[in-house]
């Protein structure tokens, strides 16, 4: 189900459910430890406390950028101790739940929990958002940085960048719109994990269908500390907290293989006969490992010429590429007879003529 102007992490944590769920041979880590949350105080609103400092989402991930691992939120429970609040005004409940989520953008950083479950299966994320574009997000299947447009994927102990790929994941991007509110009520307060907040449940517009929520919002600061949201059998689970902590959010540190690989693949999706299956640089020559044919070869050299820019300023020395094949043929070809070809100075077989080629 689309659901139009609603919480950005819920629509994001349903998508990568749908994939990670079904991964394979997926590395499990061990989610950390709950960090004990505040005792809940009757004092008249305060700036909110320093985050503490969140363990290491994994080992590798430690060890590879500057970005804290996203650190665990309070426990999410069935049930809240009731608390003494005011309660919002009558018939102003669409506003109050808008506003909230809302009110979001205008914070400089949180964390937040989500626990999506569906078809009897669960997968919990954990977020860090620096706004208004920034956010690192670790669950036991992945993890994902974003900065501005570009993403930053981990696979296996390396990062890799992909240009591009954080476009339209905003954190700003928040909040269900008044006007999509069908109907609310206040079912009275409740303290969440020692914080006052006031419970609403609402029934609001999507585009294929309606769907149920229900939201805790803090007594003292009007934000969203909890979102329960159920649609089409699905449960997705929001915990906010740590507002404006102080949360850091780097690019990690990609390899040059990594990333020339990150751009190779994006020029080589339309070709679906070729398969790339290493990158690395050795010395001055880039090493392709590669299934290749005579049709597949044409659209790869044109690939490779096609990111030769990538190539030469990440490792300017590289003046030979040598090709792997599966079946054990290598072919090493000259930079400049590469640029010579992709600029149309030769045709593919007068290319071909000045390959070196080795047999197994």
């Amino acid at each position: 189900m689309k659901v139009r102007k609603y919480q950005w992490i819920t629509v994001l944590a349903l998508g990568l459910t749908i994939v990670l769920l079904v991964a394979c041979g997926a590395k499990e880590t061990p989610a950390p430890a709950p960090t004990e949350a505040p005792a809940a105080t009757k004092a008249p609103a305060t700036e909110a406390p320093a985050a503490t400092e969140p363990p290491a989402a994994t080992e590798e991930a430690a060890a590879l950028t500057t970005a804290p691992a996203a650190t665990e939120a309070p426990a999410a429970t069935e049930e809240a101790a009731a608390t003494e609040a005011p309660a919002a005004p009558s018939g102003d409940e669409k506003s109050v739940i808008a506003k909230s989520a809302a009110d979001l953008k205008n914070l400089k950083s949180y964390r937040a929990k989500v626990i999506v479950e569906t078809e009897g299966q669960t997968m919990e994320t954990l977020y860090e958002l620096v706004l208004p574009d920034r956010f690192h997000m670790v669950s036991d299947f992945a993890e994902m940085i974003v900065i501005g447009n570009d993403m930053y994927m981990k696979a296996g102990d390396e990062w890799m960048k992909m240009p591009g790929g954080g476009a339209g994941m905003e954190a700003t991007e928040v909040g269900v719109a008044e006007e999509d509110i069908l109907e609310a009520r206040l079912e009275g307060t409740e303290d969440v994990e020692g914080v006052p907040c006031q419970k609403y449940v609402y029934t609001a517009k999507g585009e294929d269908q309606n769907f149920e929520a229900t939201a805790w919002i803090g007594v003292e600061d009007g934000l969203p500390c909890k979102i329960v949201t159920k649609m089409e059998g699905t449960t997705v689970t929001q915990i906010l907290y740590d507002f404006n902590a102080d949360i850091t959010i780097e690019a990690p540190t990609a390899t040059a293989e990594a990333d020339i690989r990150s751009d190779l693949e994006l020029v080589l999706r339309d070709y679906n006969q070729v398969s790339l299956r290493g990158v690395s640089i050795v010395g001055r020559q880039l090493v392709v490992e590669v299934s290749l044919d005579r049709t597949s070869g044409e659209a790869f050299f044109e690939a490779l010429g096609a990111i030769h820019g990538t190539i030469a300023e990440i490792e300017p020395d590289v003046d030979t590429v040598v090709v792997e094949d599966i079946t054990g043929q290598r072919i090493t070809v000259k930079m400049s007879e590469l640029l010579a070809h992709y600029y149309g100075q030769t045709t593919f077989d007068e290319f071909r003529d000045t390959w070196e080629i080795v047999n197994p």
